[in-house]
């Protein structure tokens, strides 16, 4: 599918040459009983292909995680945030600044995306009660520079908190990145997700590389996880 998107065969208007189509992610999960880790290793394309769209980041990895509230987050991934009127795709409308969103957030949608189509303020907040929302986690890369690191969350929009929960540490390792994120398992705060046992969680990952912006990256389909044992893609066991 990444080749063929890449090719400009499908779904990609205006592709940039020789992008990799896909890129191999290593993925690690563990816990302490405090804190979730979540270590993710994928080697360095060609640094010189589409000419530096963002020359601020060498790259940017995200994180989105989900509990089983959001329909989309169960066979989507990182495609449920994802839509054709976003900021920088091709329905985008001229002069807005739309972001990721959920479509539970909009009370119309075509196959162009749902605008400013919003549900009430009232609305979007009981949608938020419900835990109908992703927790969204970021890291901008340089080597030999500290990660800059966002967090936050996505319903309506995508809405950055004013002090991360979460924590990166990366690394340039010869021809691949390392990227741990960690976040502790229960903050009580109605605009994250408590990480509790015997709970599936739904995660998905994305990578801007070789200097990406916008919809030039790399995005995963859902993956589970769980902490200490059961059934999943991903089993963070205590260490």
């Amino acid at each position: 599918m990444g080749e063929l998107i890449v090719s400009g065969e499908k779904l990609e208007p205006d592709p940039i040459e020789g992008k990799r189509g896909w890129i191999p992610l290593r993925v690690q999960t563990a816990q302490d009983g405090e804190r979730l880790y979540l270590r993710l290793e994928w080697p360095d394309g060609d640094q010189t292909v589409g000419g530096k769209l963002d020359p601020g980041a060498e790259a940017k990895v995200t994180l989105m995680l989900e509990d089983g509230h959001t329909v989309e987050a169960l066979r989507a991934g990182c495609w449920a945030v994802c839509h054709d009127d976003l900021v920088g795709m091709p329905s985008a409308p001229e002069g807005k600044e739309i972001t990721k969103y959920l479509v539970a957030s909009r009370t119309a949608i075509t196959r162009q995306g749902g605008g400013e189509n919003y549900r009430s303020q009232a609305e979007l907040d009981a949608l938020l009660a419900q835990g109908q929302f992703y927790e969204y986690w970021h890291a901008e890369l340089n080597r030999g520079q500290e990660p800059r690191v966002s967090d936050g969350y996505i319903l309506a929009n995508y809405q950055p908190n004013e002090a991360p929960a979460v924590t990166v540490e990366a690394s340039h390792e010869t021809d691949k990145w390392v990227v741990v994120f960690s976040r502790q398992l229960e903050l009580g705060d109605p605009r994250h997700k408590d990480i509790v046992a015997g709970k599936t969680y739904f995660i998905g990952f994305a990578i801007h590389d070789a200097y990406a912006a916008r919809r030039y990256h790399q995005v995963s389909f859902e993956h589970t996880l769980v902490l200490g044992q059961g059934d999943a893609d991903f089993v963070a066991t205590r260490q």
